[in-house]
């Protein structure tokens, strides 16, 4: 079995939402789901990953931008 140590950059490409999800991340997911890999992830990965994939990937943000057009676009 290979083993495969992952990053901040894996976990944030695989936690993005499924448009912007990087093909090569989920193989990975996927290829350990199968038991064909195990992947190790330090958990300082996981704490990093933290804030980019909450101001990247916020789901408010494109809303609010739509709100505020809306807003201006019907005063």
């Amino acid at each position: 079995m290979k083993h495969v140590f992952v990053e901040t950059n894996w976990v944030v490409a695989y936690a993005a939402p499924a448009h912007l999800q990087l093909p090569a991340a989920l193989t990975l997911a996927l290829k350990a789901q199968r038991d064909e890999l195990r992947l190790y992830i330090p958990s300082v990965c996981l704490t990093e990953a933290r804030y980019p994939i909450r101001t990247k990937f916020h789901p408010r943000m494109p809303a609010d931008s739509l709100r505020k057009y809306l807003a201006w676009a019907t005063t």
